[in-house]
């Protein structure tokens, strides 16, 4: 049992006052009377009671709480959730490695003189060398496979013409090395 007028104390009340404490303008107690201190003093009370009980008294029997309030007891449930948020980690982890790879630019006018390449390679067996320049190709290229000769000259010329001079259109240059690779 308690007394009724000690229920209706507040700390305020029950503690001696301590006059150098409420003149003091630094002190909290001499600012309770103020509206919006009072409910920002409630509601960080607030905050650290569920700190309190959420975060620091977390423990195995809240955690089997939890999982059976959002999965049931079901122990199938529970492996479901789990194998779907691993599935989620990995598809996340893949999309992030695939979205910041560094991706090699391919230059569509080399790209046009490769494929020129890889169709003398596949007609008549010679494979242009990694070292070697598209001057040096065409001279083996002669030497080896005359039949080529004309065509890979003007695809050559193209090439370079295109490579090395600033004012040379690049796209009609990819066009016509397409366009001779057609007649190998």
């Amino acid at each position: 049992m308690v007394a009724p007028d000690r229920a209706e104390q507040t700390i305020d009340d029950i503690l001696p006052a301590d006059e150098t404490r409420l003149r003091d303008p630094f002190h909290l107690a001499s600012y309770r009377h103020v509206l919006l201190l009072a409910q920002l003093h409630g509601f960080l009370a607030d905050m650290d009671y569920r700190w309190s009980v959420w975060v620091l008294n977390y423990n195995n029997q809240s955690q089997q709480r939890l999982l059976a309030d959002w999965f049931g007891s079901s122990l199938w449930a529970r492996a479901l959730a789990m194998l779907s948020g691993l599935v989620v980690t990995a598809v996340a982890i893949f999309a992030i490695s695939w979205l910041t790879r560094k991706r090699e630019k391919v230059d569509p006018l080399l790209q046009a003189y490769q494929q020129a390449c890889q169709k003398i390679a596949r007609k008549y067996g010679l494979v242009r060398l990694r070292e070697e320049t598209p001057a040096q190709f065409l001279s083996r290229v002669k030497q080896t496979a005359p039949a080529a000769t004309d065509v890979l000259l003007e695809i050559t010329h193209c090439y370079l013409a295109a490579r090395y001079r600033p004012k040379q259109n690049t796209k009609a240059a990819r066009q016509q090395i397409r366009r001779l690779t057609r007649q190998l």
